[in-house]
């Protein structure tokens, strides 16, 4: 059942980087700020209580990120994350600038730094921002780390040894996952430091000081490229649970019922923030039959059931990839 528990607003369709891996129209297109206000509000008052930042790169549009937090404390609502590249930023007194005026503005939640090998980024300069954050939230758990995990091992390791040059110029150490593993060996899953942050918040005594990386599956612009259909076993069943029952507003105010890189798709926009109603887009995403299907049915069960009446997928015939085959249902 769909449910939606989180807003999460593309401010911008901008951004300052061209990454291989993206396919989501680079533009200058921005969510009116006034309208946002007013849908956050209905929305507040009918149970969502939690609100994220993608992008594009949101923080190219400081303004929105600035009033829409401080509406959302007025509102007493949470804070997801906010999702950036990092790099957005001119000069060290640029990042200085947007980052105390977010502080101010009541923002608690996490920045979340898009790191790998498809974004390239210096890693001087992701210190640097890093930096930054620490010294206005005194808080380690602010910022985290996301990397894409490729299909190609050459450019797992290009992102792992980026991850090696951030974790000597933070003064950290890498902790690998024991559970998770690749085609490559293990994976990182936090950078450790090896100096405790000066005049830090200490919520609990044996709280480790550390930055952690998340790691999502790549997936392909063309649903049907058969890279992306290797696997030898179908995904595992969440009903979308994983990314989150959440409304993904667009930088056009379009909006779709999940944060995977399907929801690009027409047939996952379930209403628009500038012409509809909260109770609209909620009444029109029951009555759609894709969201029945990711939501209620399950992805698994259709791509069984497409297998059943001798379907012939791309490639091995399966992706462990929920959101390539989601992509590939629609298409």
């Amino acid at each position: 059942m769909f449910k939606p528990y989180e807003i999460i607003f593309v401010p911008t369709q901008q951004c300052n980087l061209h990454c291989a891996h993206c396919f989501v129209p680079n533009k200058e297109q921005r969510l009116d700020i006034s309208c946002a206000e007013k849908f956050l509000e209905t929305a507040s008052d009918n149970g969502i209580d939690r609100i994220g930042f993608s992008g594009g790169e949101p923080f190219l549009y400081p303004e929105f990120l600035e009033r829409i937090t401080s509406f959302a404390v007025d509102k007493a609502m949470y804070f997801d994350r906010i999702m950036t590249n990092a790099v957005w930023f001119t000069s060290k007194e640029h990042a200085e600038s947007v980052l105390q005026s977010l502080y101010d503005a009541g923002f608690d939640g996490s920045i979340c730094i898009s790191y790998d090998f498809f974004h390239n980024q210096d890693p001087q300069k992701i210190r640097l921002f890093i930096e930054t954050v620490f010294a206005i939230w005194k808080d380690r758990r602010v910022i985290e780390l996301t990397a894409v995990r490729s299909i190609k091992s050459s450019e797992n390791e290009a992102t792992n040894a980026m991850i090696e040059q951030l974790s000597n110029l933070l003064d950290s150490s890498i902790i690998y996952s024991s559970q998770q593993t690749s085609d490559d060996g293990t994976i990182p899953e936090k950078l450790i430091f090896n100096k405790p942050l000066e005049n830090a918040f200490i919520y609990y005594e044996d709280e480790q000081d550390s930055i952690r990386i998340h790691w999502i599956d790549q997936t392909g612009e063309n649903p049907e490229d058969p890279q992306f259909w290797q696997s030898n076993e179908w995904f595992a069943e969440d009903y979308c649970e994983g990314p989150g029952q959440v409304l993904f507003i667009h930088a056009d105010g379009s909006i779709a019922p999940c944060c995977g890189y399907a929801n690009e798709n027409e047939k996952l926009k379930i209403g628009s923030m500038n012409t509809m109603t909260l109770e609209q887009v909620l009444n029109n995403a029951k009555s759609m039959e894709t969201v029945k299907t990711v939501f209620e049915q399950g992805l698994l069960k259709e791509a069984r059931k497409m297998e059943k009446e001798n379907h012939i997928f791309p490639g091995t015939g399966k992706t462990c990839n929920n959101c390539q085959f989601c992509a590939y249902l629609l298409k």
